[in-house]
């Protein structure tokens, strides 16, 4: 079952959110209308309006609620340009927030498998290659998965949940396009020293 977590600035617009998509089947694990930039731990993707990000950039606030859960935005009209901000922020993806209920819940089950869902396409090109797109956390994650470690091993050095482990590591196979266990780990072992850089 979806965990969902709802981040949205118009208390009444997030409660009858809260409601559609319980009804669809998804557990609504939180709604938040004041400024928080600290997603819930429990929570397979945050719903989240970049309006929230108030006094910061959107871009930081999207980096900041994207370490604890996937983030698929509700968005206005944008343009790629955009979009590819909101990417390199660690978004897994944008939808109109007038689209209808069945676009949303799809959006929604794509992103909690680790896919992305883009409004009017894709983000425009990333001059950034996939290691330098990963949060300093999940360069963590990688460069431990590199080593051999499995994810309860890396949940035990890092002093982090298996769960918390398991969504960095499907957060990196995203963000890198890897399909499986084997990729991601022949993946990481070529790219161990620039996930160093990166981090550095």
């Amino acid at each position: 079952m979806i965990k969902v977590e709802i981040v949205n600035s118009v208390p009444i617009y997030a409660r009858g959110l809260s409601s559609v998509l319980a009804a669809e089947g998804l557990v609504v694990t939180a709604v938040k209308t004041a400024h928080d930039s600290h997603g819930s731990p429990r929570a397979d993707v945050l719903l989240v309006d970049p309006a929230m990000a108030k006094d910061m950039a959107v871009e930081e606030f999207v980096t900041a609620v994207s370490r604890s859960a996937s983030v698929l935005l509700l968005v206005d009209d944008v343009d790629s340009e955009t979009l590819a901000t909101y990417a390199q922020a660690g978004a897994q993806g944008a939808v109109d927030r007038h689209s209808n209920v069945d676009k949303l819940v799809a959006a929604i089950h794509t992103v909690a498998r680790g896919g992305q869902v883009w409004e009017d396409g894709e983000p425009a090109a990333q001059p950034q290659n996939a290691v330098q797109r990963l949060s300093p956390r999940e360069n963590e994650v990688l460069r431990q998965v590199a080593s051999g470690l499995t994810h309860a091993q890396v949940a035990t050095r890092l002093g982090i949940s298996r769960h918390t482990v398991d969504t960095y590591v499907k957060r990196i196979r995203s963000k890198m396009d890897l399909g499986n266990k084997a990729e991601l780990t022949r993946a990481a072992m070529a790219v161990v020293p620039a996930a160093r850089q990166a981090s550095a």
